[in-house]
């Protein structure tokens, strides 16, 4: 096996721990919504709610960083002028926009001192 079919085999087993990581932030986004409903019929518990939100606001930024990244690198391989070069353009601004939202996200959820809703 070739040095190149072997750096793109590590590279798709890499991202499958990236995606796999984005199902477990999901999931524990899933709980939290369970959770917090359960808090408006009985009111406590929301501070529990708060650092599991953080928690999977935290491993999408990662997952989201990593996207971003990949995006860039794919983006230099390109020629400025050429159609790839904005096709791959489009989708590294959009990377770096999810990016800087989900960050946003994270700094409503630590700087919410009274957590009430998402």
């Amino acid at each position: 096996m070739n040095e190149n079919v072997y750096n793109k085999l590590k590279e798709i087993n890499f991202e499958s721990l990236v995606l796999l990581l984005f199902i477990v932030a999901a999931g524990i986004d899933i709980v939290a919504n369970d959770e917090l409903r359960k808090i408006y019929t009985s009111g406590n518990g929301k501070e529990n709610v708060r650092k599991k939100y953080i928690l999977a606001s935290c491993l999408v930024i990662v997952v989201f960083a990593y996207f971003a990244y990949v995006n860039y690198q794919k983006l230099k391989r390109f020629d400025r002028l050429s159609k790839e070069y904005q096709c791959a353009y489009v989708r590294f601004i959009g990377s770096v926009f999810a990016l800087v939202g989900e960050i946003l996200i994270l700094a409503y959820f630590i700087n919410t001192p009274e957590f009430n809703d998402r």
